[in-house]
């Protein structure tokens, strides 16, 4: 299997005013094991196909990994950042499935 290495992104909910919360990013460098690797590309009726890959990747959790699962939103791989689209609890790992190019916020 192939190796992995490289930061996955975090949206922490945060306190910007009264009454409103925004996600943060925080990034966490982690690594593991490529799993699986497939390549699609999507025509629709738009000027440029998407590009959307299925590739899972297992990750080697700490404590915050774990406490923070559900707020995984990207993967940086290739030097791409990609959509988590789904993620397993498998301690001490977590399985990360990878979806379409992730186009919101990154860490400062």
């Amino acid at each position: 299997m192939a190796r992995f290495r490289g930061p996955v992104g975090y949206g922490i909910p945060t306190k910007t005013a009264k009454g409103v919360w925004s996600d943060s990013i925080v990034e966490r460098d982690y690594y593991g094991e490529i799993l699986e690797t497939a390549r699609y590309q999507e025509s629709d009726d738009k000027v440029n196909d998407d590009i959307r890959i299925t590739q899972r990747l297992r990750v080697l959790a700490d404590a915050f990994a774990f406490e923070n699962f559900s707020r995984i939103k990207f993967v940086e791989w290739m030097g791409t950042a990609w959509v988590v689209t789904s993620v397993s609890l498998e301690r001490p790992r977590l399985l990360l499935t990878l979806g379409e190019v992730y186009h919101g916020q990154r860490a400062a």
